[in-house]
C-alpha cells in the first residue's frame, strides 16, 4: 500500500506545480512591465517580450507604443520558461520537509506558515493558501485529524499539504479515500518503522528526481503544438499554437485525473458513484 501512496501523491502534484510555476512567473513578469502587454486567452496568462531598452534602462516609448498598437509584434516567451523554468526547489514551491516544524501549531500559526511556505504558488496576490474555515471543513470530513487541546502536529501539517495539492482537481471524498489509509497506519504512532514525515520525504524526493523528465516532456509537448496550424493567419498563430499546447496540456491532466478517480475507487471498493447513496 505504500507504493500506491507514493505513486499516487506524485500523480496528484505534478501537473500542480508545473502549471502553478508558469502562471506565477509569468504574473510576476507582468508587474515589471505595462498591464496593456499582458494577455490572458484560456485563462492562461501569456506575456510578452521585454522592450527594447535604451542605455541607462529607459524604456523605449516609441518601441513601446508600437507593440500595443501591433499586438502581433510580441514575442513569446513560454518556451524561455520551459527552458528554463522548472530547476529548482524554488520552482516548485513544494514544502521542504526541512522547513515543516516539529512541534504543535495553533490555528492562526498553522495557517500562517502555509501562507508563508506557499505564497508563491498563488495565481494572483490576495489567493488565499489555506483558511481556518478550510481547516475547519478538511476536519468536519475527515480529511484529517481533529486537534488536540486546538493544537496542531506537525503530521496534521504534513496532511495539510497533501490536501492542497488535491483539492483543485479531486472532490473531498476522493481526498479523504485517498489520505485515510496513511491516517489509520501512521498518524500518531509510537515509535513506527515508517512515519508520516518517512513518507512525505519520500514523495518530496521523488518529485524533485522527475523534474528534468517533465520539463523535457513540456518542450517536447510545446514543439509539438507549435507546429499544429502552419497555415493559420500569421496574427492568429501565436494565439492558436498556444491554445493547441493547452488542450495537449489538459489532456494529459485529464487522463492523470481520471488514473487517480480508478485508484481512488479501488481503494474504496466503491461500485457505485457515492453521491447517490442514500445517508444511513
Amino acid at each position: 500500500r505504500y507504493d500506491t501512496f507514493i505513486d499516487t501523491l506524485f500523480f496528484v502534484s505534478a501537473p500542480r506545480f508545473v502549471w502553478n510555476t508558469y502562471e506565477t512567473a509569468q504574473l510576476r513578469q507582468g508587474e515589471e512591465r505595462s498591464m496593456s502587454q499582458i494577455a490572458r486567452p484560456s485563462g492562461v496568462l501569456l506575456s510578452a517580450a521585454r522592450q527594447p531598452l535604451l542605455p541607462g534602462g529607459m524604456m523605449n516609448d516609441k518601441a513601446n507604443n508600437e507593440s500595443v498598437k501591433n499586438p502581433q509584434n510580441k514575442k513569446p516567451d513560454l518556451e524561455a520558461f520551459l527552458k528554463r523554468g522548472l530547476t529548482n526547489e524554488d520552482d516548485i514551491k513544494y514544502v521542504s520537509p526541512g522547513a515543516i516544524p516539529d512541534l504543535d501549531l495553533y490555528m492562526d500559526q498553522i495557517t500562517t506558515f502555509m501562507e508563508t511556505q506557499l505564497r508563491k504558488s498563488r495565481r494572483y496576490p490576495d489567493d488565499k493558501i489555506m483558511t481556518k474555515t478550510m481547516i475547519n471543513n478538511y476536519t468536519k470530513n475527515r480529511l484529517i485529524p481533529p486537534p488536540v487541546k486546538k493544537k496542531y502536529s506537525k503530521e496534521h501539517l504534513l496532511l495539510l499539504i497533501f490536501v492542497y495539492y488535491m483539492k483543485d482537481f479531486l472532490s473531498i471524498g476522493d481526498i479523504k479515500t485517498l489520505l485515510e489509509p496513511l491516517i489509520e497506519t501512521y498518524f500518531a504512532k509510537t515509535d513506527p518503522e515508517l512515519s508520516l514525515t518517512d513518507i512525505y520525504q519520500s514523495v518530496y524526493e521523488l518529485e524533485l528526481s522527475q523534474i528534468e523528465p517533465l520539463k523535457k516532456e513540456m518542450l517536447d509537448l510545446y514543439h509539438v503544438a507549435k507546429n499544429t496550424f502552419p497555415d493559420a493567419p500569421e496574427k492568429d498563430r501565436d494565439y492558436l499554437d498556444k491554445f493547441a499546447f493547452i488542450c495537449l496540456l489538459s489532456f494529459d491532466v485529464y487522463l492523470k485525473k481520471r488514473i487517480i478517480e480508478h485508484i481512488a475507487d479501488e481503494m474504496a471498493g466503491n461500485k457505485e458513484d457515492p453521491r447517490t447513496k442514500k445517508k444511513k
